[in-house]
């Protein structure tokens, strides 16, 4: 009884997906074959038939904290809510528990579902920048992805942030096309959601409100010398500007709990070298670690080796750093990640047009960024990069491996 109500769980996250795939018809197939992958993968693990990696550790600590919540009253599961705590995932989790029971194939079918809606983003952002041909093949790397099909199937919260940072490119790209005031609420609203689940992702605020200074600066100057000017991307842009730029000062000078992150005050304060320093300490250990040469023990040690941190973010495990057989799971990830840089280098003049495609860029270059300096080890940058993997496949206008035909005579 238990396996089957986790089985309609799952399939219910697929009629989820329909309404949606009705708009956009073009991903049909990539995102129906996306699904039904992950859900394979999905009860292979949710039943205890093979152990996927990444299904340990942080994995079990979120279910075994959604059971108990789940056995507690409605008035105790609710009083638990708290978004500033890393375990809101396992809330999400003991509230699904609490509506249809206790099983995990249950907590499964919503990784399953926003893994699946993430790749049905991506398709829809690429569509913005790309022909429907492309945006399809585009569609077709997210969905078969070996790591976005791992985190879509073990319980981990990376499809939560992914699909929330996904909604909110989408939202963003249409509000620098729009200048409509609800598809800058609801990028802002969406962000806000990823970073609820992971703090690193505040800085995608910090990236909409640079977006929003530039198009309104952009649209100002264009008013002053042309007369032409698009008015609700003006005032909305120079509103939320403002009033996200408010939100970051708040965050350095006055303090805001962000789950995985803490309080941002502290992290900006003077002592927060020592914060790092601790950090890189704890989790510079074990096999994965980055080299000693690349792991900061200080702010201003960070500075020096960025350049580094986020080349081992980026395409870590280098060969030289396989020292075991799963570090070559790793190595695919890394070889993906190459290409995707070629693609964006190729793809380097359509962004260069394309207001649409730099705000998405800008907005990824900073999670690159941030991640880079909070990470320390292959696994946990792997883990971390796939969260703007999919961001990056939609801008990839342009292939990286291009065949040339030549004609001899």
């Amino acid at each position: 009884m238990n396996t089957l109500l986790g089985v309609v769980a799952l399939l219910l996250s697929g009629c989820l997906l329909v309404p949606l795939l009705m708009l956009c018809k073009g991903a049909i197939a990539p995102v129906a074959a996306g699904w039904g992958i992950r859900c394979c993968f999905a009860i292979m693990q949710g039943l205890g038939l093979v152990a996927l990696p990444e299904s340990d550790s942080d994995a079990v600590t979120f279910q075994q904290s959604a059971v108990l919540w789940a056995n507690a009253s409605w008035s105790e599961l609710l009083a638990a809510f708290n978004p500033t705590q890393s375990y809101l995932y396992s809330w999400v989790g003991a509230a699904l528990y609490k509506l249809f029971g206790v099983n995990p194939l249950v907590f499964h079918s919503l990784n399953v579902f926003l893994g699946s809606l993430a790749v049905l983003l991506t398709y829809a952002l690429a569509r913005e920048f790309v022909d429907r041909r492309t945006a399809r093949k585009l569609c077709w790397i997210a969905a078969l992805f070996p790591f976005a099909v791992l985190y879509s199937s073990v319980l981990l919260r990376e499809m939560m942030i992914v699909a929330s940072l996904m909604g909110g490119l989408l939202l963003t790209v249409r509000w620098v096309r729009t200048g409509a005031a609800s598809r800058l609420l609801g990028a802002a609203a969406a962000f806000a959601v990823a970073a609820l689940f992971h703090g690193g992702m505040a800085i995608a605020l910090v990236g909409l409100a640079i977006v929003c200074f530039r198009e309104s600066s952009s649209s100002f100057w264009s008013m002053l010398v042309t007369r032409r000017v698009n008015p609700r991307l003006l005032v909305t842009g120079i509103v939320a500007s403002a009033a996200l730029a408010g939100l970051v000062v708040h965050a350095v000078t006055g303090g805001m709990q962000l789950s995985s992150v803490g309080d941002t005050a502290e992290r900006f304060s003077i002592g927060a070298s020592d914060v790092v320093a601790d950090q890189a300490e704890q989790r510079t250990s074990g096999g994965a670690a980055y080299p000693d040469i690349v792991a900061s023990e200080g702010i201003t040690d960070s500075i020096w080796v960025m350049p580094a941190r986020i080349a081992y973010f980026l395409f870590s495990p280098f060969p030289w750093d396989i020292k075991s057989p799963g570090h070559l799971l790793g190595l695919f990830s890394s070889v993906m990640f190459f290409l995707i840089a070629i693609a964006l280098v190729r793809s380097r003049k359509v962004i260069a047009h394309d207001r649409g495609m730099q705000a998405v860029l800008l907005i990824a270059a900073l999670l690159v960024l941030v991640y880079s300096l909070g990470t320390y080890n292959v696994g946990t940058a792997v883990r971390h990069r796939t969260k703007v993997f999919f961001a990056l496949i939609a801008l990839c206008s342009v292939p990286s491996l291009k065949r040339k035909l030549v004609l001899h005579k």
